[in-house]
């Protein structure tokens, strides 16, 4: 059996090395004990939580919701990620993105970041190039809240503000998923 690998965090402070480990439970025991001698507070460091997105597809339903900042990676090959951040009728967030996903099977020109590129996508478009929603640009980092709320544009960074209630939603701009690559690496937080 392979060791485990772990860290053991809290807000404030680093208890504990990282490694890997036989038995989680004794080491915990040993890096409590041994916190002061071994760490010390680490101030200028900010933990926000993390969350392996779980497509809409999954039955998981005892994941708590996410709290603001909540930072999350959205792959372009899976359609909608449910970022388990759920919003009220007129809450206002605000979403960053970084990072480059690529929609043509690894070609070049097909390389885009939050914004997207190729221009927006138009209905005659769909063809060549199917989208979720028409008027933004191929592969730009689009959301919508709920499981059948309307798309909207967010790009590198937007203010939103909630048409309706509901758990928020993001992915790229495609529609063919089958050589999809890359992730938008994206930040959620009250504006």
């Amino acid at each position: 059996m392979k060791p485990l690998f772990f860290c053991v965090l809290t807000t404030s402070l680093l208890l504990g090395a990282c490694g890997p480990t036989p038995n989680i439970a004794a080491t915990v025991q040993v890096a409590v004990a041994s916190t002061h001698a071994a760490f010390s507070p680490v101030p200028s460091m900010t933990f926000y939580p993390t969350y392996t997105p779980v497509p809409p597809t999954s039955t998981s339903t005892n994941i708590p919701p996410a709290t603001l900042p909540f930072s999350l990676s959205v792959p372009a090959n899976i359609r909608w990620v449910a970022t388990n951040v759920w919003l009220a009728t007129g809450q206002s967030i605000r979403i960053t993105a970084i990072g480059k996903v690529n929609l043509g099977g690894g070609a070049p020109e097909a390389t885009f970041g939050p914004n997207g590129g190729f221009g927006p996508c138009r209905a005659e478009d769909e063809q060549d190039f199917p989208c979720h929603m028409i008027g933004a640009k191929y592969g730009a980092l689009i959301g919508r809240i709920g499981e059948n709320g309307e798309s909207f544009l967010v790009g590198a960074q937007s203010d939103i503000t909630a048409s309706a209630s509901g758990q928020l939603y993001l992915g790229s701009n495609s529609v063919s998923l089958g050589d999809n690559t890359g992730i938008f690496t994206v930040r959620i937080e009250e504006p």
